[in-house]
């Protein structure tokens, strides 16, 4: 007997009682009214047995067929995935962003942390096994995909660069949370090339920002803006975006979170935190300034993305309260001008509200203003 999640055709009812399916016996159909979610997979119709359930492809909608409750097939359990990181490294940060969003289970060792579960020697034994040098010190990310194991020897699979990881996640679970790759092959070519323009334009400049002295931090910061101008025309013209509805999703599949932000996001939320703390730079409100509302718009929502804060380090979390306390009191401060204005009826008061944003550290005194 096979549970169906939507009504079939005749046409497939004819399919399946046609069907072997091994032991000759004939197949009992019974209509469970569950809603399944379409996805476009293939144009021709298949079926497939695996791992105690059935998956009905019907022209371009997939159907799951679930067995009845007294099948005696075991259901398989998700292989165990151990993840070597640590939070201050971007790299690490795409993995773990990509593991949240696939939704899976995995086991998460700070090797920076002093967890106990964390084994040094382990560590190191399994990326020299991995690594084309044995003798090259162990970094992160590693990722480790058990496949089988024994009492006698444990069968993996372990990969070391962040994007290769990511890439044998989305393929290894292309069923489970979210798709990160689009089926079309002209939008994953242009995701490429997403990824490519955001590190020649924005990533690379990020980093010689990092390193360089105050003299040349000038050149550096005009690198970085102009390269997110580039990026802002790329979304423009490539990417799906409805200025009118901004909550309709500003990634740039439109609200669909893929591999490109997965990819960007770690470098963009430290960027962001990084020429603020350290530049005195707000590359949100520049960016705004320069007209670069597309760019924007993209920023504010991969670092505002659920599976990206809950991936950050500690101290993102704790910049974004300091960022929604100091926000409130310059509100506070803004309300409290007016007030004063309205009581003591002083227009240029009120236009220097309108006109100027009042600093944190700024004085509230209407006087001196």
């Amino acid at each position: 007997t096979v549970t169906l999640t939507t009504q079939p055709s005749r046409q497939f009812e004819k399919f399946v009682e046609g069907a072997d399916w091994g032991d000759g016996d004939d197949v009992a159909l019974r209509w469970r009214e569950t809603p399944a979610k379409p996805r476009v997979w293939r144009d021709f119709m298949t079926v497939c047995c695996e791992a105690g359930e059935v998956e009905v492809l019907l022209g371009r909608r997939q159907v799951d067929w679930v067995p009845a409750s007294n099948s005696s097939k075991p259901q398989v359990e998700q292989l165990p995935i151990v993840f070597w990181c640590t939070q201050k490294c971007p790299f690490s940060h795409r993995v773990h962003v990509a593991l949240l969003e696939k939704e899976l289970r995995f086991t998460k060792l700070d090797v920076a942390s002093g967890d106990p579960a964390f084994n040094m020697e382990q560590f190191q034994g399994l990326y020299s096994l991995a690594s084309p040098d044995p003798s090259a010190p162990a970094k992160v990310p590693m990722l480790e995909h058990r496949l089988e194991e024994s009492e006698d020897e444990v069968r993996s699979t372990v990969l070391l660069d962040s994007y290769q990881i990511v890439m044998y996640l989305e393929r290894t679970f292309p069923r489970t949370g979210a798709s990160l790759l689009p089926r079309n092959p002209a939008q994953r070519e242009l995701i490429q090339a997403f990824i490519e323009c955001f590190e020649a334009h924005v990533q690379a400049p990020y980093f010689r920002l990092r390193k360089a002295s105050d003299a040349d931090a000038i050149k550096y910061t005009a690198e970085l803006l102009g390269g997110l101008s580039v990026l802002n025309q790329f979304l423009l013209v490539y990417g799906s975006w409805n200025e009118r509805r901004p909550k309709a999703g500003a990634f740039l599949n439109g609200s669909d979170f893929t591999l490109a932000e997965v990819i960007t996001a770690p470098i963009t939320l430290r960027m962001v935190v990084m020429c603020q703390q350290y530049r005195s730079i707000d590359l949100l409100k520049a960016t705004e300034r320069m007209g670069n509302h597309r760019v924007h718009a993209w920023m504010l929502q991969i670092m505002n993305r659920p599976s990206v804060v809950k991936s950050a380090p500690d101290w993102y979390r704790f910049t974004q309260a300091r960022r929604e306390l100091v926000g409130m009191k310059q509100r506070e401060t803004k309300f409290s001008l007016r007030k004063y204005a309205k009581v003591k009826s002083v227009p240029f008061v009120l236009r220097s509200v309108r006109c100027f944003n009042i600093d944190k550290d700024a004085s509230a005194d209407t006087d001196s203003q």
